[in-house]
Order: structure tokens, then C-alpha cells, then sequence
């Protein structure tokens, strides 16, 4: 049997979410989550209510092809097990309603399986189905990896209608590079459902929502997403909580809608896209 001394001096050298799982407490403790759950309650809406303002569809993908793995390959590291990342692709509407912005998580998928031909397709199949040309893809320049040569190949053969940049390039993401990227763009996140202004339609998969229930699933990482120095979180797996993250990355407000727009801009230049003939475009 241990004595109190003992005890104190083992506390000393632990940090406060070893404690709390040594005490067979809950291992996240509450004031230490980021994540609200409580803010869940009001959370989930309907398609009719979903597509309800004015708004823009983005298809948001973190890529880690079967053989390859992630982009920066930092978990993978981190685990240290072999195991590879999730390629994770959100659906999100970035919408206005009233004086509102307001992010809904419409759709998703992710595999650990797919060949980067099978995840450009399924991005792809989201754009079909949900009727948009916006694809962000995460890319990192010093590996040369921006995916856009394949896409567009099977953006063609697939019929569907990609959005590029000025310079023949897929739409990149802003703010992935800065110092600590990964939990400022989650605490943002989190920033959104404490206000009420981050839903999930019910059109979103329990698969992606909820995953295994143990590492995969948008809701079942933010409820354990718990931010580390250096950028880090305490997941083995955070690829779909971070993947519905980017909807609030600085390069999606391009295309958004924003509250109050002048008097001069018409609604309908804010709707959602609509398919049209051509499969590229600027």
C-alpha cells in the first residue's frame, strides 16, 4: 500500500490529463476540452434547414493515399506504429442566415484504403452530389503534391465541372503552414458550436459523424481533441475533426458569403453552384 507521500511526489512528474486517467476519471478532463459538447443538443438540422440562407458548398479533402500516407506524415510519425492516416473529405456550407456566418456539415467520407485515383473520385462524387465546383485539397509545396493534374483528369472522365485558380492550380488552403495550424483551426471550430453557429445535417453519414465510435469519426475526435505544445493533440487519429476544421481556413472567404453584403450584390450571386456545361473553370 502507497502512502501519501508517495502519491504527491508520482503527481509531481505527471501532467494533469495522466492524473486524471490514473484516478480512472474521465481522461479528458472538462476544463481542459476544447470541444463543447453540451452545444450538441441544438446541433443537428435537417436538409431543409441546412440549405436554408444564402450559401456556398465546399468539398474539403486531407489526402493520404494507400502506400503513400499523409502529405506532412506527422501522426504517422508520431504513432510510431506503422499505421497510416485516414484520407478524409468533408462537405461543408458556409452560409448566412440573418446576421449570422454560419458553417453546416452537410457530408463525408474518408478510407485508409483509397489509391489517390479512388479519392479524387470520391471528392468528385460529393461534387456531383451536392452540385459544386469548389475543391480544396491540403497541399504542401515542398513535396510538390498539389494533386491538380490528377484531379482534373478525373474530374473530365467523371463530367464534372472544377473550379481553378488564376493560375491552372486547385484553390489552396491559407492557413495550414502557420505555427500551430492544426488546434488554432479546431479552437475556431469549437469557437463556431459554442455560438450555435456549427451544425451537422442529418444527410451527413453516421460513418462520418460518429465513425468507429474509438478513433475514426468527426465527433468522436472533437470530443477528444485536447491541444499539446508544438501543435499537437492527444489523438491517434484526428484526420475528420480536422478535415470539417478547415471550413473556417481565411481562403474559403473567397467564395463565402458574407453578413451584410452591400446593397449593390444580388442573393443569387451567393447560391450554391449549379452545374453548367464546361467541367473547368475560373
Amino acid at each position: 500500500m502507497f502512502d501519501l507521500a508517495w502519491w504527491e511526489q508520482k503527481v509531481a512528474n505527471m501532467s494533469r490529463f495522466e492524473v486524471s486517467c490514473q484516478l480512472m476519471n474521465d481522461p479528458l478532463p472538462a476544463a481542459e476540452r476544447m470541444w463543447v459538447r453540451e452545444a450538441e443538443g441544438k446541433m443537428f438540422v435537417s436538409r431543409e434547414e441546412a440549405m436554408r440562407g444564402m450559401g456556398r458548398i465546399f468539398i474539403l479533402s486531407d489526402p493520404a493515399p494507400l502506400n503513400v500516407g499523409s502529405l506532412s506524415g506527422v501522426k504517422e510519425q508520431a504513432r510510431g506504429d506503422l499505421s497510416k492516416d485516414w484520407w478524409s473529405i468533408a462537405v461543408v456550407r458556409l452560409r448566412v442566415v440573418g446576421n449570422r456566418s454560419q458553417i453546416v456539415l452537410l457530408d463525408g467520407a474518408h478510407s485508409q484504403d483509397w489509391t489517390t485515383q479512388q479519392g479524387l473520385s470520391e471528392a468528385c462524387r460529393l461534387m456531383m452530389k451536392w452540385s459544386t465546383n469548389l475543391f480544396f485539397n491540403e497541399f504542401y509545396g515542398g513535396l510538390g503534391a498539389d494533386y491538380t493534374d490528377r484531379m482534373v483528369e478525373v474530374a473530365r472522365t467523371m463530367n464534372v465541372r472544377l473550379m481553378l485558380e488564376g493560375d491552372g492550380r486547385l484553390p489552396r488552403f491559407n492557413d495550414s503552414h502557420a505555427s500551430g495550424a492544426k488546434n488554432l483551426r479546431f479552437e475556431r471550430l469549437c469557437d463556431h458550436a459554442r455560438q450555435g453557429d456549427f451544425l451537422i445535417s442529418t444527410t451527413c453519414p453516421d460513418s462520418y459523424v460518429y465513425g468507429d465510435g474509438d478513433h475514426s469519426g468527426f465527433l468522436t475526435q472533437a470530443r477528444r481533441w485536447r491541444a499539446l505544445p508544438k501543435g499537437r493533440n492527444t489523438l491517434k487519429w484526428d484526420d475528420d475533426a480536422d478535415a470539417v476544421a478547415r471550413a473556417t481556413d481565411s481562403a474559403l472567404a473567397k467564395w463565402a458569403p458574407m453578413v451584410g453584403p452591400p446593397a449593390e450584390v444580388q442573393p443569387e450571386e451567393f447560391e450554391d453552384y449549379r452545374p453548367r456545361s464546361r467541367y473547368c473553370g475560373v
